[in-house]
């Protein structure tokens, strides 16, 4: 096995390509590419540089190298993210959130100082707005992760978030919403247990039909899925579906 201290901390190639990362208005591109390399000096490198990128663009590939297996790479990579810990990035940070969920798993190093300010930082007051725009991300598990960290930080607008989710494209966060309306007060999020009577998963139908015959709203499912047959597609489809489900057809 070569010895580490004998080679060479970078190759001429492998320099002139961190220095052209550094000019190109695209660099940081580059400089995440080559933050995957099996030449463990050389990732160092791009890590320290990445550090100095300041679009935001490079936060994902310095969450990564939070569990490199090189303790001087996790080190630089840790540090660069204390400093994203404010507004300026907050954005950046909640795109992330599936990778800073993965963060908690991972095992190379105990992360839980830096996840636990992490999460100090994103549930703060200041990241308010921040978080209700992560809940309209385009992606499915951003939208997760920024529903469960909301759901610490915003109990007061607890009625309009599971409203929300009621109405994502998400089938996860439709059956999520399920489970948080029956533990708290289910009249407190009524309009969002009829939407999910129309669901169009069955079992996010079936679950929602539950609750109303164990009482948590005044309302029969006849009465409720026969109001709803003059709703165009695919309300219309549940609608029938639920008349059939209910034994009430």
């Amino acid at each position: 096995r070569e010895n580490p201290d004998r080679l060479p901390r970078f190759t001429p190639d492998q320099l002139n390509r961190g220095q052209i990362a550094l000019a190109s208005p695209h660099g940081w591109a580059v400089l995440a590419a080559l933050s995957s390399t099996a030449n463990g000096y050389l990732r160092e490198e791009v890590v320290c540089r990445l550090a100095h990128h300041r679009g935001g663009e490079e936060i994902p590939f310095l969450l990564l190298r939070l569990n490199d297996w090189v303790v001087p790479i996790r080190s630089r990579a840790k540090t660069a993210i204390l400093e994203r810990l404010n507004i300026r990035y907050g954005s950046e940070l909640l795109t992330h959130l599936p990778l800073l969920d993965r963060l908690r798993k991972w095992g190379r190093s105990d992360h839980s100082e830096l996840i636990c300010r992490i999460d100090s930082f994103l549930t703060s007051p200041s990241m308010a707005n921040a978080r209700q725009r992560a809940l309209k991300h385009p992606s499915p598990g951003v939208r997760r992760s920024a529903f469960q960290l909301a759901l610490k930080a915003d109990q007061n607008r607890l009625p309009e978030m599971l409203l929300m989710a009621a109405r994502d494209k998400d089938a996860w966060m439709r059956r999520r919403t399920i489970d948080l309306i029956e533990k708290h007060d289910v009249t407190a999020h009524e309009q969002a247990l009829r939407l999910l009577l129309l669901d169009t998963v069955l079992v996010t139908r079936q679950e929602a039909q539950r609750l109303i015959r164990h009482g948590a709203i005044r309302t029969s499912l006849r009465d409720f899925y026969t109001q709803q047959l003059s709703r165009p597609a695919p309300e219309l489809r549940a609608a029938l579906f639920g008349l059939g489900e209910s034994g009430q057809a």
